[in-house]
């Protein structure tokens, strides 16, 4: 799985894979799941645990989107299509795509 799981809180950061963090994060901590390249396997694992919307994940599952904001009541979605990344001296666009929650931040980095 290409993702990593950051919690954080006033005394200290911890490391989850995204399955513990699924299966029963420990409270008291904000969170970042960062996802990258193929997203779709990672995002079906959070559909529920974080009440995603199936629209929103197939958005940020499949590159090629405008910019956009979408409300889904519990979350945001942000989809930008041209953020720039630097790899190897080299410039490329990427599509990041933000699920902004009460304690968790999702984002989700496809390359063009």
């Amino acid at each position: 799985m290409a993702s990593r799981v950051i919690g954080y809180n006033h005394e200290q950061v911890v490391e989850l894979s995204l399955r513990d963090f699924v299966s029963g994060h420990p409270a008291g901590y904000n969170y970042w799941v960062d996802i990258w390249d193929n997203a779709a396997e990672e995002l079906a694992l959070l559909e529920k645990p974080l009440g995603l919307h199936h629209l929103a994940i197939e958005d940020a599952a499949h590159g090629g989107h405008r910019p956009k904001v979408e409300d889904f009541g519990k979350q945001n979605l942000f989809v930008i299509v041209n953020a720039l990344v630097v790899d190897d001296e080299r410039t490329k666009k990427s599509q990041v795509s933000l699920f902004v929650l009460k304690d968790v931040v999702v984002t989700v980095r496809r390359p063009e």
